[in-house]
């Protein structure tokens, strides 16, 4: 076998174990959403989803711009109805249409604040920057 049928096989298997993988996620995203259902649970937290993007800093700060539309694609999609469509644009007064007007503004504020003017979130989703603040000031008084 030469060394690119080699390569491209090994690209077919990580792809297939990919869709595996994500399947598997969206099942488990969904019970998430059907358990807080149940335990009456908002649908979205954005401090419990801070929490989760800072657990998987160095595996997002490597993605660049199409990656991490990408995994916050995923995100919205596994999540189900009453989760911000962030790729309609929902939390901006004016949408810029670039890609990453689409892409949670939270990954945003963390990995690509250049991405994102803060100013030009609708009211309703200022809180976000807000969370950020917080957590900015509660480490500098840590140090």
């Amino acid at each position: 076998m030469t060394q690119l049928r080699e390569l491209r096989q090994k690209l077919q298997t990580l792809n297939t174990e990919l869709f595996k993988v994500l399947a598997e996620r969206k099942a488990t995203a969904r019970s998430i959403q059907d358990q807080k259902k149940i335990d009456n649970y908002p649908t979205y937290d954005a401090k419990r989803e801070l929490e989760l993007f800072l657990s998987l800093e160095k595996e997002l700060r490597s993605l660049c711009i199409k990656e991490l539309l990408a995994f916050s694609l995923l995100m919205e999609s596994h999540a189900g109805q009453g989760y911000p469509q962030w790729s309609s644009t929902v939390h901006l007064a004016e949408s810029t249409g670039n890609l990453s007007s689409q892409i949670n503004p939270l990954l945003l504020l963390l990995f690509y604040p250049h991405e994102i003017k803060v100013k030009a979130l609708k009211s309703e989703f200022k809180f976000l920057s807000d969370i950020l603040k917080e957590r900015d000031e509660r480490q500098s008084h840590r140090h």
